[in-house]
């Protein structure tokens, strides 16, 4: 029944909001389980990589779910000079007034260097107060920023100008703190900096577990007395669960009196920089290992790299599972998919099936008379071509292009074609026909065997009035740039999977940078591409996606001596139940760990 149906939702968000409730009235009136070091000033000033409100987002779904009461946020000083040159050379802190060094080490920052500087040693004073309160306190403290693990005593590197940790560590001994303090590393990025300006210390540990070295062997070695572990790419829960639980005793074995956990979210798989495939699952995992490890020794938490806009998720959820509630937190691909879910309840399957009445077309019937049924072309087996612009027009893709100044638009369907049913949606409004959106579709149950699938074997966004510029060239493959609603049509595509009952959609990315931008939200049907693709990232890494996929086409990656050449394996974003736990199931992180070891790419 429709009402019961309606009923159950609104008995559990009830039930929800007297959890959430219950948790806000003995989390203002109880102890503190957790304290928190925040400033407005944390976010990052705008640019290419990172989400300047991480910081907000975290802060707000605690308080939210009744975690934490935002009286109790303790907002941080900024960093002083004094404290600065602790650890960091004096001629290297004034060249940090020079546009030119700031633009070097936060390249695409649309900032001043004196508005980049003191963003930063803000969140240099989130970790002093965070290691302050730690030490006067107990317990778990955590600064909702800082992890600025890259920074050197006498230069930055990796978007690091300060290297907060050892600033706090330098803060705390000046205060007269004679403890030992273990700094675990576990950024997909390796502590480099930390390591090395604590080399001098004999009562700092530092670990890291890393995909590789950003330094020579030998200066390494040099540098870093203690443990640094480079894992390499394409890491799955059970090898870096396995990485972890070997360095993690090591670490505590040293009887630390303060614990500094540097927690990135960077090697998630859904992260958009990382090459690691550390599931949600995982990366709590790791998260709560640490907190168990540390035990009762003082606990300071920074966040460290995370890039895109549902890297706050990741640690939000792993901070509220240390508060008692371990619900999952929406990814943004999840919240778009709720919206479409919500459009597609509004269309109904014959409205999609209907072939509208038009009195002033003359017919086969009028001419020959009446011959029963007309039977019409049917997309997929199921929508009409009059059902297909409805869909577009439902899913805001026609408002979109209308929006470009496409005023008039046809929908086409070839249920001929070689490799499945093709359809296009065609400007026409001067005079001229131009192919704006272009998919050939078939269900498939060849890409994941026992698993039937919407299959893509052809897509094509663009927008051919639109002109490349300097800034945004073309892609490789691309003739025009692209339409700017990939989104609005994979979602459709995923609705249609859902209508049509098959368990996910499938896709070739035809280029490097397709499946670049698709990972987070798809992944490889086949694990050894998987590992292979994230071996490409890793030496690939450091250059822009457009450089990064033009390297992919020219040949300039290799692979045994030869030019790499791309090849277009099917990417999966799953649906159902049952193809979720396949494509996360333990075999298949074997075999991405199996084949991640034999595999070498270079970029010449």
């Amino acid at each position: 029944m429709i009402d019961g149906e309606n009923r159950e939702p609104r008995s559990e968000a009830w039930l929800r909001l007297v959890r959430r409730l219950g948790r806000r009235l003995r989390t203002e009136l109880g102890p503190a389980r957790l304290r928190v070091v925040h400033h407005p000033d944390y976010a990052a000033p705008p640019g290419p990589v990172s989400d300047p409100r991480r910081a907000d987002r975290i802060l707000h779904h605690l308080h939210r779910e009744g975690l934490l009461s935002l009286r109790r946020v303790l907002a941080p000083a900024t960093a002083t000079l004094g404290q600065l040159t602790r650890v960091h050379d004096p001629a290297y802190l004034q060249s940090l007034a020079d546009p030119v060094v700031i633009e070097r080490l936060v390249p695409g920052v649309d900032a001043t260097p004196g508005e980049v500087v003191r963003w930063q040693r803000r969140h240099v004073g989130g970790t002093i107060l965070a290691v302050r309160e730690a030490l006067a306190h107990g317990g778990l403290t955590v600064s909702l920023g800082g992890g600025l693990h890259h920074a050197h005593a006498d230069r930055g590197s990796g978007f690091c100008l300060l290297n907060d940790v050892a600033v706090a560590i330098a803060d705390a001994r000046a205060r007269g703190f004679t403890g030992r303090v273990a700094v675990i590393d576990l950024d997909m990025h390796p502590g480099d900096g930390t390591q090395g300006i604590c080399a001098a210390d004999p009562d700092v540990f530092t670990l890291s577990l890393h995909g590789v070295d950003w330094a020579e062997p030998a200066v390494v070695a040099a540098a870093v007395a203690d443990r640094n572990v480079a894992l390499g790419p394409g890491v799955t829960d059970a090898a870096f669960a396995a990485a972890l639980g070997d360095a993690l005793p090591e670490a505590m074995a040293t009887k630390p009196d303060l614990v500094i956990y540097v927690a990135g979210t960077d090697g998630a798989a859904s992260d958009p920089l990382g090459n690691w495939l550390l599931s949600d699952d995982g990366m709590r995992d790791r998260d709560r290992a640490v907190v168990a490890a540390a035990g009762s020794t003082p606990l300071v938490w920074v966040l460290a790299g995370g890039y895109g806009a549902d890297s706050w998720r990741l640690t939000a959820r792993s901070l509220a599972s240390e508060l008692g509630c371990d619900d999952s937190i929406p990814t943004l691909r999840d919240g778009e998919l709720a919206r479409f879910r919500e459009i597609a309840g509004r269309i109904a399957n014959d409205e999609l099936q209907a072939v509208p009445d038009d009195d002033l077309r003359i017919t086969w019937a009028d001419i020959y008379g009446d011959l029963g049924p007309v039977k019409h072309r049917r997309f997929l087996d199921f929508y009409t071509e009059w059902g297909l612009e409805l869909a577009l027009h439902e899913y805001g893709i026609l408002d979109h292009v209308e929006a470009l100044g496409f005023t008039r638009t046809d929908v086409e369907v070839d249920t001929n074609h070689d490799t499945g049913h093709l359809a296009r949606l065609v400007a026409t409004d001067r005079g001229q026909r131009e192919i704006l959106i272009e998919v050939v579709l078939h269900r498939s149950t060849d890409v994941v065997p026992g698993h039937e699938l919407l299959y893509a074997e052809w897509m094509l966004l663009q927008n051919p009035r639109k002109q490349a510029t300097a800034e945004r060239p073309l892609l490789p493959g691309q003739t025009h740039p692209g339409l700017g609603c990939l989104d609005k049509l994979m979602g459709m595509l995923m609705m249609a999977a859902e209508r049509l009952e098959l368990e996910g959609l499938a896709f070739r990315p035809a280029r490097y940078h397709v499946a670049a931008m698709a990972r987070g939200w798809a992944s490889f049907a086949d694990p050894v591409v998987e590992a292979r693709f994230a071996v490409m990232r890793q030496a690939l890494e450091g250059l822009p996606l457009a450089a990064q996929s033009t390297a992919v086409a020219t040949g300039r990656l290799w692979e045994g001596g030869e030019p790499l050449v791309w090849d277009a394996e099917p990417m999966v974003v799953p649906r159902s139940a049952a193809l979720t736990a396949t494509l996360g199931s333990a075999e298949r992180q074997q075999a991405v760990d199996d084949a991640v070891t034999d595999l070498v790419f270079e970029v010449r």
